[in-house]
């Protein structure tokens, strides 16, 4: 994960907004259980140019490589352009932390388009996501089984994850993989590939900038242009985490 420091202090705000006592909580006890992480190491592996920030903040004279998780081609594939984008989904746990209530809020405001969520809510936050229940557009649909998701991630127009810190999420790698457009913040370590090979949209954690690119990736001519990079991604085939490693191993260790 990022560097626990870095991302408590950022998060303390939005805890203490909900109030929420941030000094019993588990990102807390990281802090101190991580402060000393990197001592006495050179060279740091990560999966994404994210989460090395974070440590350079405290180590910056480590020498950091980065080896993203990558892209896990769904069976479900399927390139599908679209006159209309209506339908967004999300995948994970539901908390602060995943940015959840700002993606929720932008979602009450706008019952035109509809979220779907797959994951279960944090205990702890209940209360936060209360009054997102009941709504037409908001559905909760609770956790499912990897198999299940994987087959439920390919129904939707676009996937979006708001995370305020998130070293590489696995399943929105998934939801590229099954030929789906997404938006993602700009704290989620995924946003490497996300540029590199044009599967979406990258936001700033804030509701003007969540709106404006949810705005874009409503033209369907947008949309459509990340479905064919996909596409092309797909078909040019590209190494799995697994044979990432191996070459890493293979150029580093000779």
């Amino acid at each position: 994960m990022p560097l626990p420091k870095v991302v408590f202090e950022e998060m303390k705000a939005v805890y203490d907004k909900y109030g929420l006592d941030s000094s019993t909580l588990p990102l807390r006890r990281l802090v101190d259980e991580q402060m000393h992480f990197l001592d006495g190491v050179e060279n740091a592996l990560v999966p994404s140019s994210y989460v090395a920030d974070t440590y350079r903040t405290l180590y910056p004279d480590k020498k950091y490589f980065v080896v993203p998780y990558g892209i896990s081609i769904s069976p479900f594939f399927k390139k599908q352009y679209k006159d209309e984008v209506k339908d967004f989904m999300y995948a994970g746990g539901i908390t602060l932390e995943k940015g959840c209530d700002l993606l929720l809020n932008y979602f009450l405001e706008h019952p035109e388009l509809n979220i779907h969520l797959f994951g279960k809510i944090n205990p702890m936050q209940a209360k936060v996501f209360e009054k997102y229940k009941g709504k037409d557009n908001i559905i909760f649909h609770g956790h499912l089984s990897k198999q299940d998701l994987t087959e439920q991630l390919s129904k939707y127009d676009v996937g979006i994850h708001m995370s305020r810190f998130d070293a590489y999420p696995l399943a929105v790698g998934e939801i590229i993989g099954s030929g789906k457009p997404v938006i993602i913040s700009e704290k989620t370590g995924i946003l490497d590939d996300v540029k590199k090979y044009g599967f979406g949209l990258v936001s700033k954690l804030d509701k003007e900038s969540l709106s404006e690119a949810i705005e874009q990736l409503l033209k369907p001519e947008i949309y459509n242009g990340f479905v064919d990079n996909i596409d092309k991604y797909v078909q040019e085939g590209h190494r799995n985490y697994g044979e990432e490693m191996v070459e890493f191993y293979k150029e580093h260790l000779k």
